[in-house]
């Protein structure tokens, strides 16, 4: 999906430099760091970078166009609305600033929690590294839930227009299948991540799809906006500081 674009972009910042030198190689048995960010817990209780929102399909116009990015928990998946299937996807993004651009990386999870529906179901979920079209300059907008107030399945910010209704995506970043499970972890590869901590703009998260389906399939998925902070979304990043 657009992998065209990913590889357009990547060697655009290729002709880039941060001046970090030999701080971006990863030395085995170097010191490291690990650090989970997660609203109202981690690094600190003061983190509150997360970003997320639900894009909803829809036969109504209302939903298509309705922005979901203060729920506390949503159905992620496939859901059926009278005679049709319709998909559920879930975008996040977390502010990753704190990290220095200079610094290598070794991993980063994004870890989901979420509650099965039906745990005689088997469902497969995918992480794609999220995009926003060419003219937008920055990324999309989580939204406050009032009408137009931000993202959702038609615009990225509840004005201007997906190039795909959905959301555009880069490349598959992971993928992972869920029965009875109570979370789902995605290894995110190292180099989008670093791109995200070295050029701020390019980080424009992750959205979260299940496959083709045939029938109704879906998880409940928690929210950074859900009063348990324990259910919030985590990414944890291990790292080598620069310097």
């Amino acid at each position: 999906m657009r992998k065209a674009a990913y590889i357009v972009l990547a060697a655009a910042l290729s002709m880039l430099t941060t001046g970090c030198g030999d701080d971006t190689i990863v030395v085995p048995g170097a010191d490291t760091t690990t650090v989970t960010f997660q609203d109202g817990i981690s690094p600190s209780i003061t983190y509150y970078g997360t970003r997320d929102a639900m894009l909803k399909s829809s036969p109504d116009p209302d939903v298509r166009y309705g922005n979901f990015g203060d729920e506390p928990q949503d159905s992620l998946g496939v859901v059926r609305l009278g005679q049709g299937l319709y998909a559920r996807r879930l975008i996040i993004s977390f502010d990753l600033t704190s990290i220095t651009s200079c610094s290598a990386l070794y991993s980063a999870r994004l870890t989901i929690h979420i509650e099965p529906v039906d745990t005689n179901k088997t469902i497969g979920l995918y992480a794609y590294e999220a995009t926003v079209p060419p003219a937008i300059l920055g990324s999309w907008t989580e939204g406050t839930g009032a009408e137009y107030s931000g993202v959702s399945w038609m615009t990225v910010d509840g004005s201007y227009a997906w190039t795909t209704p959905g959301g555009d995506v880069l490349d598959l970043m992971d993928e992972r299948t869920v029965r009875a499970d109570t979370t789902v972890s995605f290894d995110l590869p190292t180099d989008r991540v670093k791109r995200w901590i070295d050029y701020p703009l390019t980080n424009r998260g992750v959205l979260i799809t299940t496959g083709i389906a045939i029938g109704e399939e879906y998880v409940i998925a928690y929210m950074r906006e859900n009063v348990d902070i324990r259910l919030r979304p985590e990414l944890t990043v291990k790292y080598r500081k620069s310097g």
